[in-house]
């Protein structure tokens, strides 16, 4: 079923040129517009309340504390995926297909793909924000969908890599806002 699914999204690549960079760009590039933006509404979220002589430092208390619990999982994520990833040391799909795969970007052929990192990464972010703000969350929700489904699309990951990168990622995010929120009373 996975190599099904696998090929059946790949198949799709080489196709176009112009859908091929489309899909280059949401694999590699669009993680980092996505954290840019989260950060950015964090900061200037209510910023007419930033300088309130009465209560100074209480809208930056407040925004440095959302910025701790939206991306203090994405780190976490991101370290403990590198750590699984050289436990189950399980190899991209254009090495294990290295005959009928060709990626559509260069990937580090020793960089594993069990579970996708991206994935994972843009998980925990997605259900961090969702956490702190519903609609920017399902945004990043469907942001995150398109990533992962754009990097099997590219010849990058499995869709298993994928589906086991996002659930990594949300139960960290929940693990994280459960201690977070523990922690704060």
């Amino acid at each position: 079923m996975n190599n099904l699914i696998f090929f059946s999204l790949y198949s799709l690549s080489h196709q176009s040129p112009l859908f091929d960079s489309l899909i280059v760009f949401c694999a590699n590039y669009l993680i980092y517009i996505i954290v840019i933006i989260v950060g950015f509404f964090v900061i200037i979220k209510n910023s007419d309340q930033l300088f309130d002589w009465r209560k100074p430092f209480a809208e930056l208390k407040l925004k440095f504390n959302n910025l701790v619990f939206i991306f203090t999982p994405v780190v976490l994520a991101w370290i403990s995926v590198s750590i699984v990833k050289n436990i189950f040391q399980f190899p991209r799909p254009f090495v294990f297909f290295a005959d009928r795969v060709i990626p559509l970007f260069s990937q580090s052929v020793t960089d594993y793909s069990f579970p996708s990192g991206h994935s994972t990464f843009i998980a925990a972010l997605a259900i961090s924000v969702f956490f702190v703000n519903k609609k920017l969350g399902i945004t990043c929700i469907i942001i995150a969908l398109a990533v992962g489904i754009s990097r099997i699309i590219a010849g990058v990951h499995f869709p298993i890599d994928i589906l086991a990168g996002y659930i990594f990622g949300i139960v960290i995010a929940f693990i994280f806002k459960y201690i977070f929120k523990r922690s704060r009373g």
